[in-house]
């Protein structure tokens, strides 16, 4: 009688796992975080076109500020704010932040944030968090 030796091996090889890893846990790359600049000022340029221009205080207070860091990246759309005086924009004194809140709420048209469409940008955002996991490890 023959005895036969049946071996089963297994192994599991982590380093891609590990240089993946590696590259999640410093965060999004520059490339990722200069698509969301981009991403941040279309939404700014759409919303200054969406705006009605009757004094032009609003449309000017328009900021886009983008802030980074070494694991943050923060941009906004802001309009007034900071304290601007009722009459430092010609025409009717009105203060921005205040005259972007009743644009927002009177609605139609007016409500820049949707007539300028804004929310529907919100979903590239995503793509670029997507694309960036999506990488290969280097």
């Amino acid at each position: 009688m023959t005895r036969r030796t049946i071996e089963v091996e297994i192994s599991l090889d982590t380093s891609e796992f590990d240089r993946n890893f590696a590259r999640l846990s410093e965060g999004p790359d520059g490339f990722t975080y200069a698509k969301f600049s981009t991403l941040s000022a279309e939404q700014w340029s759409i919303s200054k076109a969406a705006i009605h221009i009757e004094t032009g205080s609003l449309y000017s207070s328009a900021k886009n500020p983008i802030d980074t860091s070494e694991h943050e990246w923060r941009g906004e759309v802001r309009y007034g704010g900071g304290g601007v005086p009722d009459n430092a924009f010609p025409g009717p004194a009105r203060d921005p932040g205040k005259y972007a809140a009743i644009e927002y709420n009177r609605g139609g048209d007016h409500d820049w944030i949707e007539a300028s469409g804004l929310r529907e940008i919100e979903p590239e955002y995503l793509e670029a968090i997507l694309d960036w996991l999506r990488k290969r490890p280097s």
